[in-house]
């Protein structure tokens, strides 16, 4: 359930986001996926970040975003997962 609400949160953020401004939904999406996966599975996420900065890389050299769009999507998603897992109690702070 958290994951679903983290992906609507992003989803409706962007939307709004993009109605002024334009924020990178690629460097969204696969900073969701490596945020969860960094909870789960450090290495595999670490791994996945990796890819997260190529996919932002890439959009950068591709002209389709800044790097301050790129930068603004990578770091909307993975406050919002940080924030829902928190909240919803999937993340442990000691």
């Amino acid at each position: 359930m958290a994951l679903l609400i983290c992906g609507l949160l992003a989803n409706v953020a962007n939307g709004l986001i993009n109605l002024f401004w334009k924020i990178s939904a690629h460097a969204t999406a696969v900073a969701m996926l490596a945020t969860v996966t960094v909870v789960y599975t450090p290495f595999l996420g670490l791994l996945l970040w990796v890819c997260a900065l190529a996919v932002g890389w890439s959009r950068v050299r591709t002209r389709n975003h800044t790097p301050l769009q790129v930068t603004a999507g990578l770091g909307l998603t993975s406050t919002i997962v940080i924030g829902v897992f928190l909240a919803s109690g999937l993340i442990h702070t000691w």
